[in-house]
């Protein structure tokens, strides 16, 4: 009924966690394995090396993910999905700090409910949508009641899976340091803009901004743009 706090200096690996009426806590000085996490309130997960986890459910708070080493990538294998009173567009319900690659997988879909952003940064590439081989045909999507911000400080944000991602956010800014490639869906900003900036090509398949109050700015240091 109370908090779940781990902590080793080595690896955790767990199946299910759940925290009904609490938090979750883990911090590990290695690796992080988890099939599902659930808690009455926040997730944060910290690790030292490559954090791998199935489904997040923070029923009244954030899911907070943190990989520092710089090998370190944050794999999400189902979806995550916090819910959230009182944010402001621009603080995350949902935050994912790679110190290498975040990897959404091909049928995960990341979810803010009530208030709060999505923010998603990685020290190489971000891949939306892992290629799955082909083993299931669905869309996923990332959908923020708040903003969505996605940063790939030396990579590219792109998607591997031959299926549709979309993006749904109040504003969506999507920031690569190389490419950014298209999703196969809609890039929707429901209440104002969408920003794309790369220092290479930038490609996308719709974008859609809020009415007469968005705008949609588009960067490519590359001078190439395909949509």
């Amino acid at each position: 009924t109370g908090d779940l706090v781990l902590s080793a200096v080595t690896s955790i690996t767990a199946d299910s966690l759940s925290a009904t009426a609490g938090s979750i806590d883990i911090d590990s000085g290695t690796t992080v394995s988890v099939n599902s996490l659930a808690a009455g309130s926040a997730v944060f997960v910290t690790s030292a090396g490559a954090m791998t986890l199935g489904g997040v459910t923070a029923s009244n708070g954030i899911v907070d993910l943190l990989a520092t080493g710089a090998a370190s990538d944050i794999t999400l294998g189902a979806n995550i999905t916090a819910t959230n009173t009182g944010l402001t567009a621009a603080q995350p319900g949902i935050r994912a700090v790679a110190g290498r690659d975040v990897l959404v997988g091909s049928t995960t879909s990341l979810t803010t409910l009530g208030s709060g952003g999505i923010t998603l940064q990685a020290v190489r590439d971000v891949n939306l949508k892992v290629n799955d081989g082909g083993n299931n045909a669905s869309a996923n999507s990332i959908q923020a009641v708040g903003n969505l911000v996605v940063t790939a400080t030396g990579g590219q944000i792109f998607k591997t899976d031959g299926n549709a991602l979309s993006l749904d956010a109040a504003n969506v800014a999507l920031n690569a340091s190389t490419t950014i490639g298209a999703f196969d869906g809609t890039i929707t900003a429901t209440a104002g803009n969408v920003a794309l900036n790369a220092n290479g090509a930038v490609a996308f398949t719709a974008i859609n901004a809020a009415g007469s109050t968005g705008s949609i700015a588009i960067t490519s240091n590359a001078a190439s743009i395909t949509g």
